[in-house]
């Protein structure tokens, strides 16, 4: 399956509600969002790094750093009055090697080694200053042996191993429904004439609801076909289907490699 980054980005498909998103900088003054795209609280920049409860150091996030052992990362960091319905996704885009998240003292789950993770954090969040913590155990596992797994896989002979916080973090302020993740699968025609393609995407939501889901296929900046449907959205999470088909295709081949 195709993540949403992988493939919203480079093959050019996408879905109304999944919108470019409107950066909002640690220092705004908290307002009620109001969002129609998808708003993000950037969290990157000077984290403080604590050792047994007590301060050690400052490092920048994100960064690559020498393996220390395990120890916990904070900052604070700004909210904006949420909206009605709306939500506060907390997401990382890489630790090593393993790790737990905490908003305001409250733990909301595991991290594993380089791939994103998120987590709702809503109910933990409030207008106005906030506090962000990740325990990293990136040399020694967790006392109770969590994380042992994960730093065999980063501390390895062969190359000099690393730590912390490796890339990006940040809060996106979602609607109450919205794109978790989309799907691509497709049929080529014989002779190469037509693709028959079927675009899955995959929903959250809070509340029962309705709308339109629209997918394009752009060629650069064009957008060569199009379909939508109304779709019932239930409560949690769920799945939609849209199909289109795309008349003689642009063939990929090393003297033209088109991409849609």
């Amino acid at each position: 399956m195709f993540t949403r980054r992988e493939f919203i980005t480079p093959l050019g498909v996408a879905a109304v509600a999944a919108v470019m998103p409107h950066h909002i900088t640690a220092n705004t003054v908290p307002t009620p969002s109001g969002i129609t795209t998808r708003s993000r609280v950037d969290l990157n920049g000077a984290w403080q790094r604590y050792v047994n409860g007590e301060y050690y150091e400052s490092i920048e996030v994100p960064s690559s750093q020498h393996p220390f052992g395990y120890s916990q990362l904070k900052r604070t960091f700004l909210m904006p009055q949420l909206g009605t319905g709306e939500r506060a996704l907390l997401h990382f885009e890489a630790i090593t090697y393993h790790g737990r998240a905490f908003v305001n003292g409250n733990e909301l789950g595991v991290l594993g080694p380089y791939t994103p993770f998120e987590f709702d954090a809503t109910p933990h969040l409030h207008p106005g200053t906030n506090e962000v913590a990740v325990t990293i155990c990136d040399l020694e596992p967790e006392p109770s042996g969590a994380g042992k797994d994960e730093i065999e896989l980063g501390i390895n002979p062969g190359w000099e191993a690393y730590g912390g916080m490796i890339r990006g973090a940040y809060i996106e302020i979602r609607h109450a429904a919205y794109l978790e993740n989309v799907r691509l699968a497709y049929e080529i025609g014989a002779p190469y004439a037509s693709a028959r393609c079927r675009v899955t995407a995959f929903i959250s939501a809070l509340a029962a609801t309705s709308g339109k889901l629209r997918v394009s296929l752009l060629e650069g900046d064009v957008e060569v076909v199009s379909a939508d449907r109304a779709v019932s959205i239930p409560v949690g999470s769920s799945e939609a289907e849209v199909s289109f088909e795309l008349k003689n295709p642009a063939l990929w081949s090393p003297d033209r490699p088109n991409l849609y």
